[in-house]
């Protein structure tokens, strides 16, 4: 999952938040929210995204 380059389709703003990591038919997915009008953007997630996802809640 590449959120580098995420810009919410209604809004135009690029600062976002990753989260809501879940299990859909045995699929993870996490999600990622524009900041400013909470476009959400639902992106499939496999070990190593969400190990990156947790970086970045850590950095």
């Amino acid at each position: 999952m590449d959120i580098s380059n995420f810009e919410s389709t209604q809004c135009h703003h690029r600062r976002s938040d990753i989260g809501k990591i879940f299990d859909m038919q045995n699929r993870k997915f996490s999600t990622v929210t524009c900041s400013r009008c909470s476009y959400t953007k639902l992106y499939p997630a496999d070990g190593s995204t969400l190990r990156n996802a947790f970086g970045l809640f850590t950095q």
